[in-house]
């Protein structure tokens, strides 16, 4: 029965990651096309897109992952999937803050080598 169970868990999330990744995915295809109707509508020039287009990843990514560790301890908080059986919700949410912080120190990594290559590439 318990090995029934683990594999309808372990199913749940494979479809859940798959779900996350089609849904991102498709937000950046979204994403990459309204930027070019914005662009085209305001008349940008492709020159200037293509500067943009050389730093912006990486200020995106390290705001998503920013926005990720400040939601991660809550998460873990309230599913409790990183802790043992009968931890109290305030201990999960403190024992999932180094992790957090290797986030936050990710993303702060990120959006510094956005604004470093956006400080060679606008002049």
């Amino acid at each position: 029965m318990t090995t029934e169970v683990s594999e309808n868990v372990s199913r749940r999330r494979n479809t859940l990651g798959t779900v996350a990744c089609s849904v991102g995915l498709m937000g950046l295809i979204v994403g990459g096309v309204f930027a070019a109707w914005v662009a085209g509508t305001l008349g940008i020039s492709t020159a200037a897109a293509s500067q943009i287009v050389s730093y912006a990843p990486f200020e995106f990514s390290g705001l998503i992952v920013a926005g990720a560790a400040g939601v991660y301890p809550l998460i873990c908080a309230v599913l409790g999937r990183n802790s043992r059986n009968g931890d109290h919700v305030v201990r999960r949410y403190m024992n999932s803050l180094p992790a957090t912080l290797l986030l936050l120190v990710a993303s702060t990594i990120l959006i510094m080598m956005g604004a470093i290559f956006e400080s060679f590439v606008i002049e």
